[in-house]
């Protein structure tokens, strides 16, 4: 590793937004400290690249598109996404996954020995369908949730 953490961020949707703003400053102050983060999405739009390329980051987005759907990889689990995820989280040191769709997904490929840290902004809605059982079944694999924003409700989906 030669003293530097491996963190890939993985967002479910990468936008121009707040939350993504965000991610993407923490991981360039945490540059100057040594931690070298890889920034994947599942959706992205062209708009949430540039951001992300005016932040210092060349983000990898499983599927870009001008528009971010409903069944987007914010709140839904698609096993396609985590299977292009797996190579993607090989070398990683620390893994953190920005809403449901994304950790759900990372949960199904993250090495046993690398820690997933889970984050939501928003309370889990599924606009696609009902992904409940996914979600509890994922939250398993989780090592550290994080819940930030004023709708933020996960007790009913993170259970031991």
């Amino acid at each position: 590793m030669g003293g530097r953490l491996r963190l890939v961020r993985l967002l479910g949707v990468l936008e121009p937004g707040g939350a993504q703003l965000s991610a993407l400053r923490l991981s360039a102050a945490l540059r100057r400290h040594g931690v070298m983060t890889t920034l994947l999405a599942g959706d992205a739009t062209p708009a949430g690249l540039a951001l992300a390329a005016r932040c210092g980051f060349a983000a990898d987005a499983y599927r870009v598109s001008d528009q971010v759907s409903t069944c987007s990889l914010q709140w839904t689990p698609e096993p396609a996404f985590a299977s292009w995820l797996s190579p993607r989280l090989a070398a990683a040191d620390l893994v953190h996954a920005h809403m449901v769709g994304a950790w759900w997904a990372a949960a199904q490929t993250v090495p046993a020995e690398v820690p997933l840290v889970a984050s939501e902004h928003n309370q889990m809605t599924w606009p696609g369908g009902d992904h409940t059982a996914q979600a509890r079944a994922a939250a398993r694999r989780v090592d550290v949730m994080f819940t930030h924003g004023p709708a933020v409700h996960v007790s009913d989906v993170y259970v031991h």
